[in-house]
């Protein structure tokens, strides 16, 4: 970052048109006398700067209540019309980037607010489909009216995982392959990347002291590459017990009762050996409902031979689709 130096503002006269006159040195206009209007400031061109020497800033210039001239933060009262400065409001600043004169008088007419912008038609369209799609969803979710439904029947499901203990290839990083991999090969990847810096993006700021003066410096920011990073990428073999196959026992009714499905298990924990993994369960009952269309809800084994062939129960049923609620059937 350079060292930060101080120029000063321009402002043109708006009383018979002088240009470029220095914002800090000229208070008064030096061809008719005007008093300098802080509103009309402007950073200069490069070729109009006017580089400020030992200047003391002491806050930016309040405008005078009476007459409107600006003056010195330190003043106590206007050197132009003597008044003093209870009240007076401080000076407005000029934005970075406005180098060029602002040539609107304070007589001239405010500028004509822009338009508000139209939305897009097919934004509207989009907006009113989703608002649609979202009315259907909860109508479908929440609008039930109450019905009586009959057990019609009773179906099961119980299934057991096969585990086999086999040889598996896998893959992962070297540094956290386990410790019993065997047959290992070896590869270079990318894993990740890294931020590099890869020079500096350098502007010059402008900031309005709002004394007639600016200051100018140059601010500069780390411009970065992504950069990849590499590593050490290990394929191998392991020692796993992997699903081979899954044993299932299924049926009709409340009798017989569910039974679990038999196999056969080694003990042994060998290449080839097998064991029982996980096992599942499922019991499904079939309701006719008020209209005579059949619904299919799943419950836990108690709930499940609890509901008799043939018993009533009362239920709620979703308007939009008809389905049953199963979590409303009286009972559960």
């Amino acid at each position: 970052m350079t060292d930060e130096r101080t120029y000063q503002m321009l402002w043109d006269c708006p009383m018979c048109g002088t240009e470029k006159l220095l914002g800090k040195d000229h208070r008064h206009c030096p061809n008719c006398g005007a008093p300098q209007d802080p509103d009309r400031r402007y950073f200069p061109k490069e070729e109009d700067k006017v580089e400020v020497e030992d200047h003391a800033f002491v806050g930016a210039d309040r405008i005078c209540p009476a007459c409107d001239a600006p003056q010195s933060a330190a003043a106590s009262f206007c050197g132009n019309c003597g008044s003093p400065f209870e009240g007076a409001k401080t000076a407005r600043l000029v934005a970075d980037g406005h180098t060029v004169k602002e040539r609107t008088l304070v007589d001239e007419a405010p500028p004509t607010p822009e338009p508000p912008k139209k939305v897009p038609g097919f934004l509207k369209v989009l907006a009113v489909g989703i608002v649609a799609a979202i009315a259907i969803f909860l109508v479908f979710a929440f609008w039930t009216e109450k019905g009586e439904v009959t057990v019609a029947g009773h179906s099961w499901e119980r299934s057991i995982q096969v585990e086999t203990f086999s040889s598996v290839r896998e893959g992962d990083w070297c540094d956290r392959k386990p410790s019993t991999a065997y047959d290992i090969r070896t590869s270079e990847k990318q894993r990740d990347t890294k931020q590099v810096p890869d020079g500096q993006d350098c502007k010059m700021v402008k900031a309005d002291r709002g004394d007639g003066t600016f200051t100018e410096k140059e601010e500069c920011t780390t411009r970065y590459r992504e950069e990849p990073v590499m590593d050490q990428w290990c394929d191998f073999k392991i020692d796993k017990w992997v699903v081979t196959d899954t044993l299932r026992a299924q049926g009709d009714g409340l009798s017989p009762a569910p039974t679990w499905p038999t196999g056969t298990f080694d003990s042994c924990k060998s290449l080839g050996c097998t064991r029982e993994g996980r096992r599942s369960e499922t019991y499904d009952v079939t309701f006719t409902g008020p209209k005579g269309a059949e619904h299919s809800c799943t419950f836990d084994i108690d709930t499940w031979q609890a509901m008799s062939e043939g018993s009533r129960a009362q239920a709620e049923f979703r308007v939009m689709g008809g389905g049953v609620v199963c979590d409303s059937v009286a009972g559960r």
